[in-house]
């Protein structure tokens, strides 16, 4: 059965990884086509350290909640908040449909990934600071939100690669390609949004002068008496006192992730429609 053979090839893999003998690429493969027995992807360490992640930006979102009720700072949590959710939507929607072996290509592709996510939720800063466009917050946040998309994006692009140049034995079949294809059309548009955000977040800030050559900055880093909170207070008071607010860059991130939205509504809404199951045959463009 389709769970047999990969509880088998989940064997083999560990075998692998305990004698060492890694490859360096092992071609995806699918967990199981349309009417074929589910097959449930089972929880690892990697997905667990990918989902403590979500803790940390969820506790820096509620700070910005805390010190910034307001509508901007609504603002500021969606345009934020979508975009890393959406992360972890791709990964859950990649994994529940493919699986691969334990090879260095996706070992290094999966830390990639985790890398991007890290830098974007260190960077959710208190919306005195992100709508700084003088601060380097908002223009490393709305770049590891993009990296982290294109890296989602090459998945996608490696099962059409995969079906298309590799042969057919390796587990992928041709509505593979098709359905990774409809992805990437639907979350490029996404993904462009996100690009226009880090361009015009990059753009200003470093056309602007940084916080670091202002009066205040140079104060507080003279100073040897102050603890790291009492700097971060006093550079989050200079900026908010100095400069107007830029939020420019999380406009621009909002169009695309409720895109992605809207298209899960629809696909939910084209589901719950009445299914005959007396047809033999299913349609093309139902996912498998």
């Amino acid at each position: 059965t389709a769970a047999g053979h990969d509880h088998h090839d989940g064997e083999h893999h560990e075998e692998e990884h305990a004698s060492g003998n890694l490859a360096f690429f092992a071609p995806p493969k699918q967990r199981q086509r349309w009417g074929d027995q589910q097959v449930h992807p089972h929880t690892n360490w990697g997905d667990i350290f990918f989902d403590l992640f979500y803790v940390a930006a969820a506790y820096n979102l509620g700070y910005i909640l805390r010190e910034d009720p307001t509508a901007t700072g609504l603002l500021y949590i969606s345009g934020l908040f979508f975009p890393i959710v959406n992360l972890w939507t791709f990964k859950m929607y990649y994994d529940s449909r493919f699986y691969h072996g334990d090879d260095y290509w996706h070992r290094g592709y999966e830390i990639a990934l985790l890398l991007a996510l890290a830098t974007a939720v260190s960077y959710i800063r208190p919306v005195a600071i992100m709508s700084n466009p003088h601060n380097v917050d908002i223009f490393a946040f709305s770049i590891s939100i993009a990296i982290g998309y294109a890296l989602a994006l090459g998945r996608l692009l490696e099962i059409i690669l995969v079906t298309k140049f590799v042969p057919t034995q390796t587990g992928l079949f041709p509505e593979a390609a098709v359905a990774a294809l409809r992805d990437i059309v639907v979350s490029g548009f996404a993904f462009s949004f996100l690009v226009a955000a880090a361009i015009y977040a990059g753009v200003q800030h470093y056309n602007g002068k940084d916080y670091d050559n202002t009066t205040e900055g140079a104060d507080a880093k003279k100073s040897d008496n102050h603890t790291e909170a009492e700097h971060f207070r006093r550079r989050w008071m200079a900026e908010s006192a100095e400069y107007e607010q830029d939020n420019i860059a999380v406009w621009l991130m909002l169009p695309g992730v409720f895109s992605i939205i809207l298209w899960w509504i629809k696909r939910l809404c084209y589901f719950s429609g009445t299914v005959d199951h007396k047809k033999t045959t299913v349609p093309m463009n139902i996912d498998y």
